[in-house]
């Protein structure tokens, strides 16, 4: 969200397990046209406008991207013209975290709290878009792991045969080498970490290409932060 002048406000609050965000600009706004593109990247209305705020678009696409890999969802409250617009975001699965926790918490019950899931993982990942790199970074590093990321298919294989990473997260569609021949190189090079295969592809016959290629998963669309992690937690032999 930006604002050329006026205020950006943000509300957060609890319902239950959810936790509902509500952010609202004095930007610019929306034509009930311009909404229809709203999510498309490189869509923000009045271009020579957006450039000159350093807007593209593109943040809130992967807001909403995020939103949906973690199990919620982001969407568009309201906007009007030279009014503002206001967004909203769900996310579920909060539990019991306290909504007004204290920065100045004991030391004893920081300590106390359970390790990330992926602490100290170092996870190679395969794939080519932009905006699934960023959102992968995110969800992996938040669950504690170190990341590398490489775009196609070809550098997987050289990063996986040379350096050492504990899993693999593998695009099977990429440029210069699909990620099912790069697994099947890694395999013939001697490698045995963990590779998971991303798809949007979920038939029977595909999980089956991705096991006989050597995955060790197979992780379709919709893809969610808890569906990732706990692919890998399961095949490092870690309690989630």
């Amino acid at each position: 969200k930006f604002t050329e002048s006026g205020t950006v406000q943000m509300n957060v609050r609890r319902d239950r397990d959810l936790l509902l965000i509500e952010v609202h600009d004095t930007g610019i706004g929306m034509s009930e046209e311009m909404q229809d593109s709203l999510f498309q990247p490189f869509s923000q209305n009045d271009i020579s406008r957006s450039r000159a705020q350093g807007g593209t678009g593109i943040g809130l696409v992967l807001s909403k991207r995020l939103s949906e890999l973690l199990g919620g969802e982001l969407a568009l409250k309201a906007s009007r013209k030279a009014v503002g617009s206001t967004f909203t975001v769900t996310l579920p699965g909060l539990g019991e975290i306290d909504m007004t926790s204290d920065s100045n918490s004991s030391s004893a019950t920081k300590d106390a709290r359970a390790p990330l899931p992926l602490q100290d993982v170092r996870i190679l990942v395969a794939e080519d878009v932009i905006d699934n790199q960023d959102l992968f970074r995110i969800v992996l590093e938040s669950a504690g792991a170190v990341v590398e990321i490489v775009e196609n298919g070809e550098e997987a294989v050289r990063r996986a045969t040379t350096d050492k990473f504990d899993a693999i997260l593998m695009d099977v569609q990429m440029p210069l080498l699909d990620g099912l021949s790069a697994t099947r190189k890694i395999r013939a090079a001697g490698g045995t970490l963990p590779i998971i295969a991303l798809t949007a592809h979920a038939m029977p016959e595909e999980v089956a290409k991705s096991k006989a290629a050597g995955c060790d998963d197979h992780v379709s669309k919709p893809i969610t932060a808890n569906n990732l992690i706990s692919s890998i937690v399961r095949h490092l032999g870690r309690s989630h």
